[in-house]
Protein backbone atom coordinates (compact mmCIF):
# COMPACT_ATOMS: atom_id res chain seq x y z
CA UNK A 1 0.00 0.00 0.00
CA UNK A 2 0.99 3.14 -1.07
CA UNK A 3 1.20 6.11 1.57
CA UNK A 4 -0.59 9.03 0.60
CA UNK A 5 2.00 12.32 -0.16
CA UNK A 6 -0.17 14.33 2.52
CA UNK A 7 0.90 12.42 5.47
CA UNK A 8 4.55 12.79 5.80
CA UNK A 9 4.97 16.39 6.43
CA UNK A 10 2.73 15.66 9.26
CA UNK A 11 4.96 12.73 10.44
CA UNK A 12 8.53 15.04 10.03
CA UNK A 13 6.62 18.14 11.83
CA UNK A 14 5.72 15.60 14.80
CA UNK A 15 9.65 14.51 14.92
CA UNK A 16 10.19 18.03 14.78
CA UNK A 17 8.11 18.74 17.59
CA UNK A 18 9.70 15.84 19.70
CA UNK A 19 13.15 16.88 19.07
CA UNK A 20 12.38 20.52 19.92
CA UNK A 21 10.98 20.24 23.47
CA UNK A 22 13.93 17.70 23.95
CA UNK A 23 16.26 20.67 23.40
CA UNK A 24 14.11 22.92 25.69
CA UNK A 25 14.28 20.22 28.82
CA UNK A 26 18.10 19.51 28.42
CA UNK A 27 18.19 23.27 28.18
CA UNK A 28 15.84 24.17 31.14
CA UNK A 29 17.66 21.51 33.14
CA UNK A 30 21.23 23.00 32.38
CA UNK A 31 19.57 26.55 34.23
CA UNK A 32 18.51 24.84 36.82
CA UNK A 33 21.63 22.96 37.62
CA UNK A 34 23.91 26.12 37.39
CA UNK A 35 22.02 28.26 39.97
CA UNK A 36 24.48 28.94 42.97
CA UNK A 37 24.55 27.65 46.15
CA UNK A 38 24.81 30.49 48.91
CA UNK A 39 26.46 29.36 52.18
CA UNK A 40 24.33 31.42 55.58
CA UNK A 41 26.10 29.58 58.13
CA UNK A 42 28.17 26.91 59.58
CA UNK A 43 28.18 24.57 62.46
CA UNK A 44 31.13 26.06 65.10
CA UNK A 45 30.76 23.35 67.76
CA UNK A 46 32.79 20.57 68.95
CA UNK A 47 31.07 18.76 71.61
CA UNK A 48 31.22 14.83 71.31
CA UNK A 49 27.86 13.87 71.74
CA UNK A 50 26.36 15.39 68.67
CA UNK A 51 26.77 15.13 64.91
CA UNK A 52 28.97 18.36 63.67
CA UNK A 53 29.00 20.50 60.45
CA UNK A 54 25.18 19.67 60.31
CA UNK A 55 22.39 22.32 60.10
CA UNK A 56 19.35 20.86 59.44
CA UNK A 57 15.60 21.81 59.84
CA UNK A 58 15.46 25.17 58.55
CA UNK A 59 12.44 27.49 58.64
CA UNK A 60 11.97 30.99 57.26
CA UNK A 61 9.70 33.49 57.59
CA UNK A 62 9.64 37.04 55.85
CA UNK A 63 8.22 40.54 56.06
CA UNK A 64 9.11 43.08 53.58
CA UNK A 65 12.42 42.30 52.31
CA UNK A 66 13.53 40.90 55.95
CA UNK A 67 13.71 37.33 55.53
CA UNK A 68 14.84 35.59 58.98
CA UNK A 69 15.96 31.87 58.35
CA UNK A 70 16.60 29.63 61.47
CA UNK A 71 17.63 26.11 62.22
CA UNK A 72 19.14 23.62 64.63
CA UNK A 73 22.89 23.50 64.50
CA UNK A 74 24.88 20.35 66.04
CA UNK A 75 22.35 17.58 65.04
CA UNK A 76 22.21 15.10 67.70
CA UNK A 77 21.19 11.27 66.94
CA UNK A 78 18.32 11.12 68.39
CA UNK A 79 16.64 14.45 68.27
CA UNK A 80 17.75 18.11 69.03
CA UNK A 81 21.05 20.39 68.54
CA UNK A 82 23.93 22.05 70.13
CA UNK A 83 22.07 25.23 69.37
CA UNK A 84 19.32 26.69 67.03
CA UNK A 85 21.35 29.36 64.30
CA UNK A 86 19.82 32.16 62.40
CA UNK A 87 20.77 34.40 59.12
CA UNK A 88 19.05 37.52 57.78
CA UNK A 89 18.72 38.90 54.60
CA UNK A 90 17.56 42.95 54.19
CA UNK A 91 16.83 42.43 49.94
CA UNK A 92 14.06 39.76 49.86
CA UNK A 93 16.86 37.38 49.65
CA UNK A 94 18.85 38.33 47.01
CA UNK A 95 22.37 38.81 49.57
CA UNK A 96 22.42 37.43 53.50
CA UNK A 97 24.77 39.33 55.87
CA UNK A 98 24.26 38.68 59.58
CA UNK A 99 23.77 35.02 60.56
CA UNK A 100 24.85 33.81 64.13
CA UNK A 101 23.17 31.54 67.32
CA UNK A 102 21.28 32.10 69.70
CA UNK A 103 22.42 32.51 72.87
CA UNK A 104 21.66 31.29 76.20
CA UNK A 105 19.31 28.22 75.25
CA UNK A 106 21.86 25.08 76.24
CA UNK A 107 25.07 24.46 77.70
CA UNK A 108 26.66 22.89 74.58
CA UNK A 109 26.79 25.81 72.18
CA UNK A 110 30.22 27.26 73.50
CA UNK A 111 30.12 31.19 73.86
CA UNK A 112 26.93 31.30 72.95
CA UNK A 113 25.88 28.97 75.70
CA UNK A 114 24.99 28.92 79.29
CA UNK A 115 27.79 26.52 81.18
CA UNK A 116 25.06 26.43 84.26
CA UNK A 117 21.89 25.45 81.91
CA UNK A 118 20.11 22.53 82.33
CA UNK A 119 19.14 21.75 78.87
CA UNK A 120 21.97 19.89 76.79
CA UNK A 121 19.96 20.27 73.38
CA UNK A 122 17.41 22.23 71.86
CA UNK A 123 15.02 21.45 68.94
CA UNK A 124 12.38 22.37 66.27
CA UNK A 125 12.77 26.25 65.55
CA UNK A 126 9.94 28.29 64.20
CA UNK A 127 10.91 32.09 63.24
CA UNK A 128 7.61 34.77 63.38
CA UNK A 129 6.88 38.73 63.37
CA UNK A 130 5.39 40.72 65.36
CA UNK A 131 4.54 43.64 63.28
CA UNK A 132 2.64 45.45 66.29
CA UNK A 133 5.74 45.53 68.36
CA UNK A 134 8.23 45.29 65.37
CA UNK A 135 9.83 42.09 67.17
CA UNK A 136 11.10 39.26 65.85
CA UNK A 137 11.03 35.93 67.06
CA UNK A 138 12.23 32.36 67.34
CA UNK A 139 10.79 29.84 69.58
CA UNK A 140 11.99 26.36 70.06
CA UNK A 141 12.11 23.23 72.45
CA UNK A 142 14.75 22.81 75.05
CA UNK A 143 15.48 19.19 75.98
CA UNK A 144 16.68 17.43 79.58
CA UNK A 145 19.50 14.30 78.97
CA UNK A 146 16.90 11.99 78.91
CA UNK A 147 14.90 14.23 75.94
CA UNK A 148 11.83 15.26 78.19
CA UNK A 149 10.79 18.96 77.19
CA UNK A 150 9.70 20.82 80.07
CA UNK A 151 9.36 24.12 78.57
CA UNK A 152 9.38 26.22 75.65
CA UNK A 153 11.94 29.10 74.51
CA UNK A 154 11.19 32.47 72.71
CA UNK A 155 14.35 34.63 71.67
CA UNK A 156 13.41 38.01 70.73
CA UNK A 157 14.75 40.85 68.58
CA UNK A 158 13.33 44.63 68.65
CA UNK A 159 16.07 45.15 66.12
CA UNK A 160 14.82 44.08 62.73
CA UNK A 161 16.76 40.29 63.51
CA UNK A 162 19.97 41.77 63.82
CA UNK A 163 20.36 40.30 67.74
CA UNK A 164 18.35 38.38 69.87
CA UNK A 165 18.05 38.45 73.92
CA UNK A 166 19.70 36.49 75.98
CA UNK A 167 18.69 34.68 78.03
CA UNK A 168 15.38 33.88 76.17
CA UNK A 169 11.39 33.70 77.61
CA UNK A 170 10.49 31.01 78.84
CA UNK A 171 6.53 29.83 78.52
CA UNK A 172 5.57 26.90 80.35
CA UNK A 173 4.09 24.27 78.40
CA UNK A 174 -0.02 23.52 78.79
CA UNK A 175 -1.02 22.21 81.79
CA UNK A 176 -3.99 19.61 82.27
CA UNK A 177 -6.26 19.53 84.84
CA UNK A 178 -8.95 17.03 85.55
CA UNK A 179 -12.53 17.88 86.93
CA UNK A 180 -15.33 15.24 87.82
CA UNK A 181 -18.72 16.43 87.96
CA UNK A 182 -21.13 13.05 89.23
CA UNK A 183 -20.22 10.85 86.88
CA UNK A 184 -18.84 12.65 83.81
CA UNK A 185 -15.76 13.20 83.48
CA UNK A 186 -13.67 15.27 81.98
CA UNK A 187 -10.20 17.25 80.57
CA UNK A 188 -9.79 20.95 80.72
CA UNK A 189 -6.55 22.28 79.23
CA UNK A 190 -5.16 25.72 80.66
CA UNK A 191 -2.62 27.15 78.31
CA UNK A 192 -0.77 30.21 79.52
CA UNK A 193 -1.92 34.14 77.94
CA UNK A 194 -0.26 35.26 75.06
CA UNK A 195 -0.22 38.13 72.71
CA UNK A 196 1.48 36.32 69.71
CA UNK A 197 0.36 33.32 67.69
CA UNK A 198 2.65 30.35 67.20
CA UNK A 199 3.27 27.35 64.61
CA UNK A 200 3.73 24.39 65.69
CA UNK A 201 6.67 21.70 64.02
CA UNK A 202 6.20 18.18 64.30
CA UNK A 203 9.86 16.53 64.64
CA UNK A 204 12.24 16.62 67.70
Amino acid sequence: MTIPAFVRPTRLFGVVAVLAAVVALAAASGAVANVPVTSVSTDPFTNPDSQHATEVEPDTFASGQTVLATFQVGRFFNGGASDIGWARSTDGGATWGVSSFLPGLTSNAGPFGDPDSQFTRVSDPVVAFDAKHNTWMISSIPLLPNTDVPTIFVSRSTNGGATFQDPPSQIPPPAAKKTTTGAARSSEIATPSSTTSARATSST
